[in-house]
């Protein structure tokens, strides 16, 4: 019952969350088996609450058992399904616990359940894939080994790709791996158990590095989070990739990673060349406080002083209905940050959301009581809290975009302002991003060339 009606809450609040909520392939999940899922892991709660959100059977999380020593929490926490698992390094002495635990695991998968695993063990939001732990094929092989081999268990690698899980109306694209098929690996099993975990193991990391952006370097990282700011959106347009086609937008980015790995092959010193000159240019617009789409504007000779005039009139014909937003929502929006800035970072999301549930409810119930109780708009009083009620997510979400659009088109009014005090630094800095491009654009045609297949 709880389960049930936190599934709903969160997944509500997590269509609030998050702009859009990306899903592909989630059909492939087989019905009437036993399943084990396993996602990457970059942002702590976060992850558990999407995923478990898009799933129709009810799911057991595997936890941290140190989570459990309250007694509340471990009430609470069993009727969420979630089962206790201990680590050497956090819980030494209960280690004799997991024996139970995966026996627990092995009754689940005979009875048809489902479990969610996250077999790097630990959330850093970083792009890219820890090394895995071999839990996930030990439930897998060992609950066939405990049911006569007959189970038929199969594992769902599940990639997580977060724009930014910490920031308000940000965007994520879930990518669901079709079924590893547990079966393939028991013959193994049976000769060497230990060879068929890591086996098994390994094809999971190869499924969830397929549906994840995964870098491993911090400065290729960087690189390519700059590429993606500076050119990503030009080579969309050229292959036509329309707003919400995620799937193929994730495959550009994946691209250019693939790409600046072939070159960096060839020719490592060219890259690093490249990298500075991008970081060099990024740099620069940081310390003019610029974005890369105000460059990319103004290169191209479009209009804007045009648009920053027509910002004027958008924020003035905007601006009652931002201030009835912010003087309504500023607290319970203000509330949540304010307690996930006190959390680790790779908390941030879930807190925020999850105290963003408590706080709204709370307040949008008083003040909406408030009017019906004791303002007079004209009309019967329960009809101007239905009113009133409606108006205050609308403005409130009106009021976030308003902000964000006007400190993007603000820019528009400092380019235009340095461009005229210092022209030949801007016009310089036009011309460094085109030699960026250019660069970009032959590294663009050699990958092109090296990926064609042979008539």
């Amino acid at each position: 019952m709880l389960y049930t009606l936190l599934k709903y809450i969160i997944g509500t609040a997590l269509k609030v969350y998050f702009k859009n909520i990306h899903v592909r392939n989630v059909e492939l999940l087989p019905k009437d088996k036993p399943l084990i899922i396993v996602p990457n892991h970059p942002s702590a709660f976060m992850d558990p609450l999407i995923v478990a959100s898009l799933i129709k059977p009810h799911l057991h999380f595997l936890a941290k058992g140190g989570s459990f020593k309250n007694p509340i929490a471990r009430w609470i926490f069993g009727r969420l399904n979630m089962i206790p698992i201990f680590r050497p390094h956090e819980s030494p002495k209960q280690m004799h616990k997991n024996k139970e635990v995966f026996q627990k695991a092995f009754n689940l998968l005979r009875e048809n359940g489902s479990i969610i695993i996250f077999p790097e063990g630990i959330s850093i939001t970083e792009r890219k894939l820890r090394k895995l732990k071999t839990g996930a094929a030990r439930i897998a092989l060992g609950a066939e080994a405990d049911n006569n081999y007959n189970l038929d268990v199969k594992i769902i690698p599940v990639g997580i790709n977060y724009s930014n899980p910490h920031r308000f109306q940000s965007e994520v694209f879930i990518n669901f791996s079709k079924p590893i098929e547990v079966s393939e690996y028991l013959e193994e099993y049976r000769n060497d158990e230990r060879a068929a975990v890591e086996s098994l193991t390994e094809e999971i990391r190869a499924r969830l590095e397929e549906h994840i952006i995964a870098i491993e370097n911090e400065d290729l990282d960087s690189m390519v989070a700059s590429i993606e700011i500076i050119y990503k959106q030009d080579l969309k347009e050229e292959v036509g990739i329309k707003k919400g086609e995620q799937d193929r937008d994730f495959q550009v980015t994946k691209d250019i990673i693939d790409a600046i790995h072939r070159i960096n092959e060839r020719d490592p010193i060219r890259v690093e060349l490249v990298r500075e000159k991008i970081e060099d240019y990024m740099n620069n617009l940081e310390r003019l406080h610029l974005q890369d789409h105000v460059l990319k504007q103004g290169s191209k000779n479009q209009s804007i002083i045009t648009d920053a005039i027509a910002v004027v009139f958008k924020f003035i014909l905007g601006l009652p209905f931002f201030l009835f937003g912010v003087i309504n929502n500023y607290l319970p929006f203000k509330i949540p940050e304010f307690f996930a800035r006190m959390a680790l970072p790779h908390f941030y999301g879930a807190i925020a959301m999850s105290t963003g549930i408590i706080t709204f409810s709370l307040f949008y119930s008083l003040q909406i009581w408030a009017v019906i109780n004791y303002v007079d708009l004209g009309y019967d009083p329960i009809i101007s809290g239905i009113i009133y009620g409606i108006l205050l997510p609308i403005t409130g979400m009106f009021s976030i975009y308003y902000w964000r659009r006007l400190i993007r088109d603000r820019e528009k009014w400092r380019f235009i302002s340095l461009f005229y005090r210092k022209t030949g630094l801007i016009s310089r800095l036009i011309l460094q991003r085109e030699e960026i491009i250019e660069e970009l654009e032959k590294a663009k045609d050699e990958y092109l060339e090296s990926i064609k297949i042979p008539n």
